[in-house]
């Protein structure tokens, strides 16, 4: 939870660049219990790629959707429901493809 309230804090001010760490390490704290070393490395190479468009592409509204987000991923696990975390999870790694996708074009 310690993340999540850094990312609403840096939401509420709109501070893109602190958002994007805590983002980063409340992301691999979900992908760290796969327990797989080999998919935490392909995440992280992927996520190095992409991590420099995250820091352009940031709209307005961002923070408040990726929150929303989040906070249906730590519902959905507190309550063990899986296809819910996945579902959120999905929809926020869509939601940022779609925002690097649109600053692009």
């Amino acid at each position: 939870m310690q993340l999540f309230d850094g990312m609403e804090n840096a939401e509420e001010k709109n501070d893109s660049s602190s958002f994007i760490k805590l983002n980063y390490k409340f992301h691999f704290r979900l992908y760290e219990q796969c327990r797989s070393p080999e998919l935490l490395q392909i995440i992280d190479s992927l996520w190095l790629k992409v991590s420099p468009f995250l820091y352009n592409s940031q709209r307005d509204d961002r923070h408040k959707l990726s929150n929303d987000n989040h906070r249906a991923i730590i519902e959905a696990v507190s309550n063990n429901d899986v296809e819910s975390a996945k579902s959120a999870l999905i929809e926020d790694i869509t939601r940022s493809y779609d925002d690097i996708i649109n600053s692009l074009f």
